[in-house]
């Protein structure tokens, strides 16, 4: 479901033509929201997104961009899969289907494209 909205989100970005060309990169430390901080495999989701957007970006929008399970959306995720083993931490193994990793790119494009939330202080 997480995924789906930040697919959304970032669909609807463009279709309003914001500037998503180019997203900042992602601050994984300040990046995960509270809750995911101390689980790993939200991080390791989030760094392999960053890492492949980083590799092949036109893709990586592509992917997110064309419809759901469209040929053309299969066509960049083929043009992907090449970039998913390098940008895997060491040691990590993960199994995940097109929805996820629809999905995490979205959220680190969507996360490039707008303004980070400020980090709350503790008091």
């Amino acid at each position: 479901m997480r995924g789906a909205i930040f697919v959304e989100l970032y669909r609807v970005r463009a279709a309003k033509k914001v500037d998503i060309a180019v997203p900042r990169p992602l601050d994984l430390n300040n990046a995960i929201l509270p809750e995911f901080q101390q689980n790993p495999t939200q991080y390791a989701l989030l760094y392999m997104a960053d890492c492949v957007i980083k590799r092949d970006p036109q893709d990586a929008r592509d992917v997110v961009l064309l419809p759901t399970a469209s040929k053309a959306q299969e066509a960049s995720f083929k043009k992907l899969i090449p970039n998913l083993g390098p940008c895997l931490m060491q040691g990590q193994k993960v199994a995940f289907s097109k929805p996820i990793i629809e999905g995490i790119l979205a959220e680190v494009l969507y996360r490039g494209t707008v303004e980070p939330a400020p980090v709350a202080e503790n008091k």
